[in-house]
């Protein structure tokens, strides 16, 4: 995540790092390498746990889909480095990887969120009220991969000057309708819990998947008006987006305060 924001809003603010950010991409790239190691060797140990050890499968929730959320959160940092060095080695070296971790990330996501749907459905009801929020944790899972698909799409394109337009559209706008329609289906499921007991619940973890959720829907909807459909209507959802998720953000980090003080 740190690595996102050096390469993304930080250089906006200061001059100085946008003016000298090729200089530090071997130095990302190595410390990518490295976060990418520990990620997998982490999974690894996750898939051996979960094939090695009971578990009671009823009791799982969507917050198991957190590891998929660390590897898009790395294949994100990894298409940053490949799209914007331009060094060809450095660039090159980071999509070849950056790809191999996109597409295991991304396998263990599709199976674990099928997995889960089944489980939910088979048990009949929705999670506990704490869990709850963590349904929406798909949403930011799904931008991120997008995104990244997308600057990796847009990486093939200026080296090889392939027409990868169909991809692109397909990893940016598809995804985009799929988070809108999801969010839409979340809400109206647990639109008891979001009217009664979120107003008046105490903090706990899984709240933050809400604000995580806006936001992503708010990052796609601006890759698809900034690149596809110039609607008056994306721009304003985006907009509503945002301003939900910071005023949730809030909401969440003043219920946090309370509990640490």
């Amino acid at each position: 995540m740190s690595m996102n924001v050096l390469f993304g809003p930080v250089p906006f603010f200061i001059d100085a790092l946008a003016n000298n950010l090729q200089s530090i991409m071997l130095p990302a790239l190595i410390f990518w390498c490295i976060i990418s190691i520990i990620l997998l060797l982490l999974e690894i140990k996750v898939i051996k746990v979960f094939f090695s050890q009971k578990i009671e499968i009823e009791k799982l929730n969507f917050g198991f889909l957190l590891d998929t959320f660390a590897f898009g959160m790395v294949v994100l940092a990894g298409s940053n480095i490949a799209l914007l060095s331009v060094n060809k080695e450095i660039a090159s070296i980071s999509a070849i990887l950056t790809g191999m971790i996109f597409l295991i990330g991304f396998l263990i996501f599709i199976i674990k969120f099928i997995f889960l749907l089944k489980n939910q459905f088979k048990i009949g009801s929705l999670p506990e009220k704490v869990y709850i929020p963590s349904i929406l944790i798909v949403v930011p899972i799904v931008c991120l991969f997008g995104v990244s698909l997308y600057k990796i799409n847009s990486y093939l394109k200026n080296i090889f000057q392939y027409d990868l337009t169909t991809l692109s559209y397909f990893s940016v706008v598809i995804f985009y309708l799929f988070t809108g329609i999801y969010i839409l289906i979340v809400l109206y499921l647990t639109k008891d819990y979001f009217l009664k007991e979120f107003v008046k619940s105490e903090f706990y973890p899984s709240q933050w998947g809400i604000v995580c959720a806006f936001v992503g829907f708010e990052v796609l909807g601006m890759y698809v008006y900034g690149n596809y459909y110039h609607a008056l209507w994306i721009y304003l959802l985006s907009y509503i987006a945002i301003l939900i998720a910071t005023a949730i953000y809030f909401v969440i980090l003043s219920r946090y305060l309370q509990v640490k003080s």
